[in-house]
């Protein structure tokens, strides 16, 4: 296949050299224009997907990144409780949907209501239409206060936090889990807590 590329003025006569610049510019330029054309010609609905799974940044550079590192400690499957923001709205007249804009803005879907509760991402997910014009205290089981956390060591490991919750799964009296999936648990260093974690995103390690 020929596509002419013609260049208007010689590179010697543009720089005084004969070294290609302007000639391999419009190779490139030609190519990425005819990749993008065949691309589209034979994935017209399909093409972002395909080019994900070619692409360095994709499926490829996936599989050629090393493995993450394995979380062994509990903290570092936590979230630190300095990170997470607080709500809009002010302490006590906060409605759902400050909570709900809090968490989509929050990098790790936290919200902290007040310095003694939390509302962990799977509860701001689970709300519903008519939430979002009550407070949030009087959406049921939103806020996570403080008595409702499970407080561990922060340097406790993975293996024994989920050895302790499937111990109590074990002991309870019908064998049902003790602890909803996004129940908090809560790190922390000689009494004072440093990060949160919700059950599911631990039970989740165990696969």
């Amino acid at each position: 296949i020929l596509l002419p590329a013609p260049i208007p003025e010689s590179e010697t006569s543009t720089f005084g050299i004969s070294a290609p610049t302007t000639s391999t510019t419009i190779a490139l330029a030609l190519g990425d224009a005819l990749t993008l054309a065949i691309s589209h010609e034979l994935h017209s609905t399909s093409a972002p997907s395909i080019f994900a799974t070619n692409h360095p940044g994709g499926a490829l550079g996936a599989t050629a990144s090393p493995p993450p590192a394995a979380k062994t400690k509990l903290a570092d499957l936590a979230v630190p409780l300095a990170d997470i923001p607080f709500v809009g709205g002010g302490w006590g007249t906060a409605l759902a949907t400050h909570v709900l804009i809090a968490g989509y803005q929050s990098p790790s879907g936290w919200v902290r209501y007040c310095e003694n509760s939390v509302v962990p991402p799977r509860r701001i997910r689970r709300l519903e239409p008519e939430d979002m014009d009550k407070l949030a205290t009087k959406v049921r089981g939103l806020v996570v206060t403080t008595p409702e956390w499970i407080v561990v060591r922060e340097d406790i490991s993975v293996r024994e936090a989920i050895a302790f919750l499937e111990k109590a799964k074990m002991e309870s009296a019908r064998g049902e889990a003790t602890y909803d999936d996004d129940a908090v648990i809560a790190t922390a260093v000689e009494g004072r807590v440093t990060g949160v974690v919700e059950i599911a995103t631990l039970m989740a390690e165990k696969a």
